[in-house]
């Protein structure tokens, strides 16, 4: 099977759902999907984003430092991937060993942060929109078409 580069450059972009702008290096679903590669980029950006969700959601139910957070470490980007790696290594050791996720909070769960804004569209980002928009044609024109 040949192998076909994804993207110019090595780098993993990030997945983000419509809600955030699309970015070369944040890539969000087709918001109309018009060719089968679109809709397959869009069952597959469905799919990790569930995976990674189900996997932060676990990681903030066993661990105190995602989970307090408010969904944001307050650490550089570097130090914030050794702590989700340290979390993650740790997690699977627990799994390893047997060791059940605490039981959930009495309260319910997570209360939204009424200053937490939601992630809106910054005014002028229309070069950042076409750079999401050439990096996301790219992926799929080299991996679902």
């Amino acid at each position: 099977m040949k192998h076909r580069p994804v993207l110019k450059y090595w780098f993993i972009p990030f997945t983000g759902d419509s809600g955030y702008p699309l970015e070369r290096f944040l890539l969000t679903p087709f918001a109309n999907p018009m060719t089968r590669g679109e809709e397959r980029f869009n069952r597959s950006h469905t799919r990790t984003r569930v995976l990674i969700e189900q996997t932060f959601g676990l990681l903030k139910s066993r661990f105190r430092c995602p989970h307090q957070s408010g969904g944001s470490l307050q650490y550089e980007p570097r130090k914030c991937g050794k702590i989700i790696t340290a979390c993650i290594l740790l997690h699977n050791r627990c799994v390893r060993r047997r060791i059940p996720l605490p039981e959930a909070e009495a309260e319910g769960g997570e209360e939204e942060d009424p200053d937490d804004p939601e992630p809106l569209e910054a005014a002028g980002a229309r070069q950042g929109r076409a750079a999401g928009q050439q990096a996301r044609n790219n992926v799929v024109d080299n991996v679902f078409s």
